[in-house]
């Protein structure tokens, strides 16, 4: 998940609000009511702010390309980039016209367009030009195929962005005969970071902790992150998704001065845990062996009230 927000919006809305009607100079066009159709129901699902919703009006494998050619392939795709644009994008209100409206071949048809966003106390007016392409399925409806984004830059804020990461939030555990790491991972308090606290036991004593900030680098057009330990260590590492894990490639400096590098990979493994592996790891002049560990969520404390009712073991 690239996984805009602004061109996201102004495009996708563009076909939402689109009647798709002729001007006055042109001949009524007969694809204009398909067209029409299909943009009310997408204008109907985004004004309820259902992401799930507009997604359902793409094809199976619709694609959105926004205007720094970020595609977003897939209903699943599409979905969460609506969600996080809802979370940025105070914006509900668009005029949209139809320029031009195209029957490529029977049952496809490819549509350009404007979108003008009107200005409101705090935000300046926008306008985006999109394409569209809407295709008949067997069942005779109309849905969105592909539309791209020719308007502005992305505006989409760091939050947004670090929500591709939000997967990581919550209380978690790695346990191995060794050790044992508890991590707490929550939003910062601005919502631009992923703040990560963490502490290492050995034989039920702490031995380290500190902490790790995830954020948006603009100039690398990548997550950042920064980790500090207790002991006076510290490290910096670059995140690229690659086939849905995210590698980070990441260098520091141990409290006694040795520098040491190391590929550090997320892996999602079910809704509740993750695999954490460390490879090509470096410290000094010398290599220190792989190792991969599963981490599961923390499961919720009992509440005080239930545990009290609990019935007791004679």
């Amino acid at each position: 998940m690239t996984t805009r927000r602004i061109i996201l919006c102004s495009s996708l809305l563009v076909v939402a609000l689109c009647s798709g009607a002729p001007s006055d100079d042109k001949a009524p066009d007969k694809n204009a009511e398909p067209v029409s159709k299909a943009f009310a129901a997408l204008a109907k699902a985004y004004n309820a702010r259902d992401p799930k919703a507009i997604a359902e009006l793409f094809t199976p494998n619709g694609e959105f390309i926004d205007a720094e050619d970020n595609v977003f392939q897939g209903r699943d795709a599409i979905s969460r980039e609506f969600a996080a644009l809802f979370e940025i994008n105070p914006r509900n209100e668009i005029a949209v016209t139809a320029e031009d409206i195209r029957e490529i071949s029977p049952g496809v048809l490819a549509v350009d367009g404007v979108a003008s966003f009107p200005a409101k106390e705090d935000t300046d007016p926008v306008t985006v030009d999109f394409s569209a392409l809407v295709v008949k399925q067997a069942d005779g409806r109309w849905l969105l195929a592909s539309i791209r984004s020719d308007g502005e830059e992305s505006l989409r804020t760091p939050h947004a962005r670090l929500k591709e990461l939000e997967w990581l939030i919550g209380e978690w555990i790695d346990e191995s005969e060794e050790s044992t790491m508890h991590t707490s991972t929550r939003w910062s308090d601005d919502g631009n970071f992923i703040i990560t606290s963490f502490a290492i036991h050995v034989a039920g004593r702490q031995v380290m902790n500190g902490t790790q900030r995830i954020g948006w680098d603009g100039s690398l057009d990548k997550f950042r992150s920064w980790v500090f330990d207790s002991e006076g260590g510290h490290a910096g590492g670059i995140w690229t998704e690659i086939d849905d894990r995210w590698i980070v490639k990441s260098t520091g400096v141990r409290p006694d001065g040795d520098a040491g590098s190391a590929t550090n990979t997320y892996e999602q493994n079910g809704a509740d845990s993750f695999l954490f592996s460390v490879t090509d790891r470096i410290v000094g002049d010398e290599a220190q062996p792989d190792f991969t560990a599963r981490v599961v969520r923390k499961p919720p404390e009992p509440d005080r009230a239930s545990a009290a009712i609990l019935p007791r073991s004679n």
